[in-house]
């Protein structure tokens, strides 16, 4: 195929019929309407053809774009600091599970509790089987925990120390020494912990026992080894909080279009890959097969022409015999 044919094919690529879009002060109007059709087959997919693992993580992924959309969030402290917010639950694999894309807020007014509405809209498929479910201090509330927990999912993370509804009487920061914690329970099951490492960290969950506390060994500048003690609840969030960063690494297509869906349909694009990927190394572990390799053997299945002729000048073996220089 030439550029030129590419080209031509990519400026009709259209997802849903545009005649038919409600405009936006019509009953219906969806500004995601240009990609509905899509999102919807690829969202049932994720969710029919795979069990994911007992520990899962929420966190927002962003997907970059600097043309022009209302749906375009400005995150300076991110990686990606412009483009499409996308709240996304991965499990231990890196398989994307569930995605909700953020457009943004309705009307005039600022969604308060945004975090926690975010949480029980992806974990509706969970409902009464006793997942695990991690993710920090932006979703984490009291009320969230209590109400992950009447559902039967289990959830543990980090949470701000001004969050309503925190335990009132805690230890001061200054009377705690580095590696010692504090916690406390309620009675709607919802346990409170404060660990001190270098400053004073929080977790919230509704399913450890808070007085589980471990040791390790920790390696000092000058080389000699500490023991510390390391509560159970925030090795369990370091050990699977990474799950959406995770699934982060493993994207490469990052193809610029001046259409914003086109920029969200390369994204699921590569995530409906790398999803495939990971089938494909859990059904056949032993193979080591790269996701380069995987990519370029869906390209060739999908052309259906996986020996083709090359095209041109025949390329001919150098002559081994020594040129002789003239004078």
């Amino acid at each position: 195929m030439t550029i030129k044919r590419f080209s031509f094919l990519l400026s009709h690529l259209h997802l849903n019929d545009d005649s038919r879009e409600p405009k936006r002060n019509e009953t219906g109007y969806d500004k995601l309407y240009k990609v509905k059709p899509v999102l919807n087959i690829l969202y049932e997919t994720y969710t029919h053809f795979y069990n994911p693992t007992v520990n899962q993580s929420i966190d927002e992924s962003m997907i970059k774009f600097k043309g022009r959309s209302s749906m375009k969030q400005y995150m300076p402290m991110n990686p990606i600091k412009r483009g499409y917010k996308v709240w996304v639950k991965a499990d231990e694999n890196g398989y994307v599970c569930e995605f909700h894309i953020y457009t943004g807020k309705v009307g005039n007014k600022t969604e308060n509790l945004l975090g926690e509405r975010v949480v029980k809209d992806v974990n509706r498929t969970l409902v009464h089987k006793k997942y695990r479910i991690f993710f920090d201090n932006f979703f984490t509330t009291v009320n969230l925990m209590s109400s992950l927990l009447t559902d039967w999912i289990f959830a543990c993370g980090t949470v701000g120390k001004d969050r309503k509804d925190l335990p009132k009487k805690q230890c001061s920061e200054k009377n705690m020494s580095s590696g010692e914690s504090q916690f406390r329970n309620s009675y709607k099951g919802v346990r409170c912990l404060k660990w001190i490492v270098k400053t004073a960290i929080s977790f919230l969950s509704n399913y450890h026992d808070s007085s589980v506390i471990l040791q390790v060994t920790r390696r000092q500048k000058d080389g000699s080894l500490k023991v510390v003690t390391f509560p159970q609840m925030a090795k369990d969030y370091n050990s699977y909080m990474g799950c959406v960063d995770k699934a982060d690494m493993l994207y490469e297509i990052s193809r610029k279009s001046k259409k914003w869906f086109h920029r969200l349909f390369w994204y699921f694009v590569d995530v409906t890959i790398v999803n495939a990927f990971i089938l494909y190394k859990l059904l056949f572990p032993e193979k080591t097969f790269l996701l380069k390799d995987f990519r370029l053997s869906v390209v060739d299945h999908m052309i259906g022409v996986p020996n083709r002729a090359k095209s041109g000048r025949p390329v001919t073996e150098p002559s081994l015999k020594p040129k002789k220089l003239g004078l």
